[in-house]
């Protein structure tokens, strides 16, 4: 029931963006009732229980903030690139001579995981690349 939910909430963009805004203010009560709203309007065949609407608001909330997060250390990334006087990580596939190969795989790795959070409703970092975020961030201050 949670990834129809999900499924549903991902397809419609009016109400992604009205649950992301709830979220960015931090109401998650107001996110659920926006998302039974919508059920309730237009899905009557299907019987979807508060705690069904709750538990995907719960689990799209984690993976909204963390996509925020991940999109924060690739902006860091790019800003240390930028402050320290090398070339733009997303530059180096194009550039001969490469720098600085660490900076660009760490920008890569976060991008790509970025990309994931947005585009893969299922895919989430296992607990040794939530290690190695942190390990970025401080790296990259």
């Amino acid at each position: 029931m949670v990834k129809e939910l999900l499924g549903y909430v991902y397809s419609k963009s009016s109400l992604r963006t009205e649950i992301d805004n709830h979220l960015i203010d931090g109401y998650k009560i107001n996110a659920i009732k926006s998302l039974r709203h919508e059920v309730l309007t237009y899905h009557k065949s299907r019987k979807y229980t508060l705690r069904d609407i709750r538990d995907a608001i719960y689990t799209y909330s984690d993976r909204f903030h963390l996509g925020k997060k991940l999109g924060k250390l690739v902006r860091r990334i790019e800003e240390w690139a930028t402050t320290n006087n090398w070339a733009h990580p997303k530059y180096y596939d194009k550039i001969e001579f490469q720098p600085n190969q660490n900076l660009h795989n760490d920008w890569k790795l976060v991008d790509k995981h970025n990309t994931l959070m947005v585009t893969d409703s299922d895919w989430l970092p296992a607990q040794d690349e939530f290690k190695q975020y942190n390990v970025l961030w401080r790296k990259y201050k």
